[in-house]
C-alpha cells in the first residue's frame, strides 16, 4: 500500500492515479454546490430576495471602480443658484429654496413643523397665534369654538342616524371607499392627478396631517361619545374608529380640502361656481356618508365642516400672506344642527378682514403655495 500524494488521500487499491484525481475534483465540486452555509464575500442567501440589498453591493462594488483618488471634491452650491419650481419676485435664496432639495417625508415634516406652533387647542377652542409679545412670547387669539352634545339634542341625534341608515346599500361603496383615503374624489372632480401636479398633492396631504393633527387633539379634550355608545340601537355598517366622535375628521378635512382646491384652482368661488359648488356638495357628502355608516351623529359632521373651512382660512392666509379669519362659535343654535345638505351658495372661506400680525406669515408654506400656483397654471387651469 502507498500514498498517491494527492491532497493527501489514500489511493484505492485497482485505481488509477487518473481516476483517483477525477474522483477527488468531483468530491470537492460537490461540496462546494452542497447546501453548506457559504462563509465567504458575498453569500448567495443575501441576495435571495432581497433586491435592496443586490443593489446595494452593486452600486459599492461600481463606485469604488468609478472613484480615482484624484477626483476633486465637490465644489460648494451657491444658494442663489438653487433651482426650484418657485422663480419670482417672492422667492428668496436659503432656506425656503432648500425645501426643494429635500424628500417628500421630510419636505412635508418641514412645513408641518412651521404650522404646529401656531396653533393649539383648549377645551372646545382652536386658538391661533396672532403677534409676538415683549419678551418674545406668543399671543394667541379664539379661532372657531366647537360644543357638546346636550342632553336635549340626544333623542333627536340618535333618531338622525337611524333614519340616515336607509341610504347605506346606495352609499356603501362610498363610505368603503373613502374609509381611508377619500382624496381620488376630489381629483376626479378637479381633473388633477398626484403624479401630473406633485407639489399641489403634496401641499394638500400636508394640509390633511395638520388637520387631522388639530382634530385629534379637540376629539381627546371634547372626548364626545360615538353614536353607538349612546344607544344600543345603532349598529354601524363599519369598524368605528377607535376615539372620540366630535369633531368628524372625515368632515374637516374633506370640507378643508374642498375649500383650498376651490381657491387654488378656480381662484375665487365667484368663478368657475358650478365647479365649486361641485366640490362643497362632495366635502358634504364625504361628511355625511360617516353618519349613514353609523360611526358619527349629524352634530360631529357640522362641526367639522365649520372647522375645515376655518383651518382653511387659516392655511391660505399662512401662505398668502392674507386675513385671518374672525372668531367663529359653532353649534349656539340648535337649527345650526341639521344634516349637511347640498348648499345653495359656495361657502365663504374667509369670514374676517382681521389685519394681518407678524407671525401669520409662514414662509415655507408661501413656498409651497406658489409653486403649485405655477404647477397648475402650467398645466392650464
Amino acid at each position: 500500500m502507498f500514498s498517491s500524494g494527492i491532497g493527501g488521500h489514500h489511493r484505492r487499491p485497482g485505481v488509477s492515479v487518473s481516476d483517483h484525481a477525477a474522483e477527488h475534483l468531483a468530491a470537492a465540486a460537490a461540496r462546494l454546490t452542497s447546501g453548506v452555509p457559504w462563509r465567504g464575500h458575498d453569500p448567495d442567501w443575501v441576495y435571495a430576495g432581497n433586491d435592496d440589498a443586490l443593489l446595494a453591493e452593486a452600486i459599492n462594488r461600481s463606485n469604488a471602480r468609478i472613484v480615482g483618488a484624484l477626483d476633486p471634491r465637490q465644489e460648494s452650491v451657491d444658494p442663489a443658484r438653487i433651482a426650484s419650481p418657485v422663480c419670482d419676485e417672492g422667492c428668496k435664496a436659503g432656506s425656503d429654496t432648500a425645501l426643494w432639495r429635500w424628500g417628500a417625508e421630510p419636505q412635508a415634516l418641514t412645513v408641518l413643523s412651521d404650522l404646529s406652533w401656531r396653533f393649539r387647542v383648549k377645551g372646545a377652542c382652536l386658538y391661533a397665534a396672532s403677534s409676538f409679545g415683549a419678551q418674545e412670547e406668543l399671543n394667541f387669539q379664539p379661532s372657531i369654538k366647537l360644543f357638546l352634545m346636550k342632553p336635549e339634542w340626544q333623542d333627536e341625534q340618535i333618531d338622525k342616524v337611524l333614519r340616515a341608515a336607509i341610504e347605506r346599500e346606495d352609499r356603501l361603496p362610498e363610505i368603503l371607499s373613502q374609509a381611508d383615503d377619500f382624496m381620488p374624489f376630489f381629483y376626479s372632480v378637479v381633473g388633477i392627478h398626484p403624479e401630473v401636479a406633485p407639489i399641489t398633492c403634496a401641499m394638500l396631504v400636508i394640509a390633511q396631517r395638520w388637520a387631522t393633527m388639530l382634530v385629534m387633539a379637540f376629539k381627546h379634550q371634547l372626548a364626545a361619545r360615538r353614536p353607538h355608545v349612546t344607544s344600543s340601537r345603532i349598529l354601524p355598517v363599519i369598524d368605528t374608529p377607535a376615539h372620540g366622535s366630535l369633531p368628524s375628521g372625515h368632515a374637516t378635512v374633506s370640507a378643508m380640502v374642498s375649500a383650498l382646491l376651490s381657491r387654488l384652482v378656480y381662484g375665487a368661488p365667484t368663478r368657475r361656481a358650478d365647479k365649486v359648488m361641485q366640490l362643497n356638495r362632495l366635502a358634504r357628502r364625504i361628511a355625511f356618508n360617516r353618519v349613514v355608516a353609523g360611526v358619527h351623529f349629524p352634530i360631529d359632521s357640522r362641526a367639522g365642516h365649520a372647522l375645515g373651512l376655518q383651518l382653511a382660512a387659516h392655511f391660505v392666509g399662512l401662505a398668502t400672506d392674507g386675513d385671518a379669519p374672525t372668531f367663529f362659535e359653532e353649534g349656539g343654535d340648535k337649527q345650526e344642527l341639521r344634516e349637511l345638505g347640498a348648499p345653495n351658495r359656495p361657502p365663504a372661506l374667509n369670514r374676517g378682514v382681521a389685519a394681518p400680525q407678524e407671525p401669520r406669515h409662514s414662509p415655507l408654506l408661501a413656498t409651497m403655495w406658489r409653486a403649485s400656483e405655477r404647477e397648475l397654471t402650467r398645466l392650464g387651469f
